[in-house]
């Protein structure tokens, strides 16, 4: 019995060396990032850690800078890496280290270059909304509704907000029949049976 209480004494024993070693060789990475023109540090840095001299497909950690422009990676095996720095306005910028046993490596400060501006025009492409209302009418534009190709002009307004029209092809808006109806624009007497 006691032969067995110490076998697995020993066991946790060795089991704590493995951790208390692996802890010791796992490092951390820190650095400050800013601006290259301006000096100043660079908040918000999207930094991405990845394996080997080449980037990876995926990044194994990915962080932030500080307000300070300040970053931090801990539990990084030891090895070659790549730091990929990116920032809305900055060139992208790869940091190629080496991280040895245990401890700190600090980098020194990074800078970020602003981006060439590389922008030819710009187009900006808008619709009309389906319903728009104005004042005291209603613009139901029909350019924005694929179904209007095939369907009647009826079928249309059936479809539009506050308008009734019932078997006879009679149309009422909010419950009344005194009402234009502009097609274009302009008044179309399409609904003159309307009073």
């Amino acid at each position: 019995m006691k032969n067995y209480a110490l076998q697995g004494l020993a066991f946790l024993l060795l089991q704590c060396l493995a951790l208390v070693s692996e802890a010791q060789t796992k490092s951390t990475i820190e650095g400050t990032i800013g601006d290259s023109t301006a000096g100043k540090p660079l908040q918000y840095v999207t930094v991405e850690l990845h394996k080997g001299d080449a980037l990876s497909a995926q990044a194994l950690k990915v962080g932030f800078t500080s307000d300070k422009g300040k970053f931090s990676f801990s539990g990084v095996d030891t090895g070659r890496y790549t730091l990929l720095l990116s920032h809305t306005g900055f060139a992208e910028k790869q940091v190629p280290l080496t991280v040895t046993e245990g401890g700190v490596t600090a980098l020194k400060q990074l800078q970020l270059a602003p981006a060439p501006a590389t922008m030819k025009g710009i187009v900006v492409t808008a619709r009309k909304p389906l319903i728009e209302q104005q004042d005291d009418k209603i613009i139901f534009n029909v350019e924005n509704d694929p179904a209007t190709k095939t369907e009647t002009a009826i079928d249309i307004l059936r479809k539009t907000p506050f308008v009734s029209v019932d078997g006879d092809n009679n149309v009422t808006v909010n419950g009344q029949s005194n009402f234009k109806v502009l097609l274009n624009g302009r008044e179309t007497g399409m609904f003159a049976q309307n009073p």
